[in-house]
């Protein structure tokens, strides 16, 4: 193959964008708004959309049975939330 062919060709196809895809977060800097304004609006939104959870957990290889183990808790914290919300509710 000749050295133009291979540049002119694409290495890796894109693949089709499946029909539930949704754009990535965007914030569009208010008028007269100050960059540190926007960032920190832009953080807020990633941590109520639970990006920055998602991005720390997948950063490191994580063990099914650790995976397991983390789901059990976080389900276990929830359950005791909500029997202490409504206890407190009634009483």
């Amino acid at each position: 193959m000749r050295r133009d062919e291979a540049q002119s060709k694409p290495a890796v196809k894109a693949a089709p964008l499946p029909p539930d895809w949704r754009p990535m977060i965007r914030v569009q800097p208010k008028e007269g708004e100050p960059l540190e304004k926007t960032l920190r609006r832009l953080r807020k939104i990633c941590n109520n959309e639970g990006v920055t959870k998602a991005v720390k957990r997948h950063a490191y290889y994580e063990k099914p049975s650790v995976r397991e183990r983390r789901r059990v808790r976080e389900r276990l914290k929830t359950i005791r939330l909500a029997s202490k919300l409504q206890g407190g509710a009634a009483g």
